[in-house]
């Protein structure tokens, strides 16, 4: 590995080991707010016997919150992959997404190989490198045009902008862009595209039509068509 790519996982691991350490001190400082609500709710009750109680039931163990970390960043690796098997983004955004997941406690020896790509080496390295990765988590690769892939690159966008980091506006306009109205899937959201270029001449506010960007967003994120075979 050249010292560029060394570089970058260093760099990401040492940001980590900051975040535990400010995660215990959050964890105290949780438990003594929930101790003292419960405590002046309840005249009399038993401290200890509560202390013990609150420690188990209330706050997570590390070993729920590290399931949730590995959790999301499976979510985002296989987001990744879609987006960039439809070109959405470029291959050492999914670079940098592999060194998050290792941070946060996925691991398989093709995601640090993956991982370990150089800036330089990303264009050329991840189609190799991305496949067998995802294989060994029990993701998804999508192949480069694929319905299941668009399905999976129009979800990940949709997930974002329910996220807050797309407006509906944003969202419908890539999907216009980049299917108009041939593809069945997505033909709400085109269609809402155009709600939007109508505006000032209808008679339906620019609220109403995001709340209807966002309901379609949310249950295409929610409810999944099943493709047979992974078309």
């Amino acid at each position: 590995m050249t010292p560029e790519g060394s570089t970058h996982v260093e760099t990401v691991f040492t940001g980590t080991t900051s975040s535990f350490s400010r995660t215990a001190s959050a964890k105290v400082a949780a438990a003594d707010a929930v101790r003292q609500r419960v405590f002046a709710a309840t005249p009399g009750a038993n401290p200890e016997g509560q202390l013990k109680i609150l420690d188990q039931a209330v706050l997570p163990s590390d070993h729920e919150r590290m399931n949730t970390a590995e959790s999301a960043a499976a979510r985002t690796l296989q987001d990744h992959a879609a987006l960039w098997s439809m070109s959405e983004i470029r291959a050492h955004e999914v670079v940098g997404t592999a060194c998050d997941a290792l941070v946060a406690g996925l691991d398989s020896p093709a995601l640090r190989i993956l991982a370990a790509c150089t800036r330089a080496e990303a264009d050329h390295d991840v189609p190799d490198l991305l496949p067998p990765a995802l294989d060994e988590l029990g993701l998804t690769f999508y192949p480069v045009g694929s319905i299941a892939g668009q399905e999976a690159a129009v979800r990940a966008l949709a997930a974002r902008m329910l996220a807050g980091e797309l407006t509906p506006r944003e969202l419908t306009f890539w999907i216009h862009q980049r299917f108009g109205h041939s593809v069945p899937f997505v033909e709400q959201l085109a269609a809402l595209d155009d709600e939007y270029d109508i505006l000032e001449y209808g008679d339906r506010t620019l609220a109403q039509v995001d709340a209807e960007v966002t309901a379609e967003a949310r249950r295409l994120v929610e409810h999944p068509r099943a493709l047979p075979g992974g078309a």
